[in-house]
């Protein structure tokens, strides 16, 4: 069976998604199972090393940010993931206007300090768990966050670009937006490890919580959150937190000491 003729049988999609960077396609259907959500694959475009561990990665994921019951779907011209369908919508995309006072990411921007820090404490912890498993993740941004502002709860996807362990990198820059990235990923024959994505939090927090200033000045919560997410995002590796796992635990204490 072909994609087409696949995606016809589960009927017309109430949600599409076509402008993605990755030149992947995505769909929300209504299903007899369940709403679930389907991309379509661009490996040419947007390859993957190993898509069985990826929905293996999913489905071993225990946070409640991860939508559930991953599948790999493999067709005669491509291959497609499902997974059950969450509500929300992610807080950068291509299909809105990013300055716009209606777009996702402004309407999360305007929520209350006290909530946007409650999703990215879920979104530190997704990574504690992530680090775990001994897995660094390329490539995640804040299209990767979704929020339902109706329910009031985020959600996370597209971490589909994972690897065991440190690696070298092997081209001139990894995939992801440069806001998020530490400047090892655009040295090629750099080494990626948890300092990496140590540095992604710590920049996640500029983002979600300051909307990505990073100047002390304008700083919205104490001076020991900043002092933890500096430090977490600073150029040099050996200056950041050794672990996800280290900077959680000086986060958690920095805003401790602010109550």
């Amino acid at each position: 069976m072909k994609i087409g003729k696949y995606l016809a049988g589960l009927g017309a999609p109430f949600e599409a998604y076509l402008k993605q960077d990755s030149g992947n396609k995505c769909y929300s259907f209504s299903t007899p199972e369940g709403a679930k959500w389907v991309k379509v694959l661009n490996l040419e475009q947007t390859p993957l090393a190993d898509v069985q561990a990826v929905i293996h990665f999913y489905n071993g994921l225990r946070s409640r940010l991860i939508p559930r019951n991953w599948r790999l779907v493999n067709l005669e011209d491509g291959s497609l993931m499902e997974h059950d369908w969450v509500p929300g919508r992610v807080l950068r995309s291509p299909e809105e206007d990013q300055n716009s006072a209606s777009s996702t990411y402004k309407r999360f921007m305007q929520l209350p300090i006290e909530i946007r820090s409650q999703v990215y404490d879920e979104i530190v912890q997704l990574f504690l768990e992530i680090e775990g498993q001994g897995i660094i993740i390329e490539d995640f941004y804040d299209g990767c966050i979704l929020y339902d502002f109706e329910r009031g709860q985020a959600y996370v996807c597209d971490l589909d670009h994972i690897h065991q362990g440190a690696y070298i990198l092997g081209k001139e820059r990894q995939y992801g937006s440069a806001r998020f990235m530490a400047p090892e990923e655009f040295q090629k024959g750099a080494l990626i490890d948890q300092r990496t994505n140590v540095y992604t939090m710590g920049a996640t927090g500029f983002v979600l919580l300051n909307d990505n200033c990073r100047e002390r000045a304008d700083w919205l919560l104490s001076e020991e959150t900043y002092d933890v997410l500096a430090r977490a995002t600073a150029r040099d590796k050996e200056d950041r937190q050794r672990s996800i796992g280290e900077f959680y635990d000086q986060w958690g204490e920095a805003i401790d000491e602010a109550k």
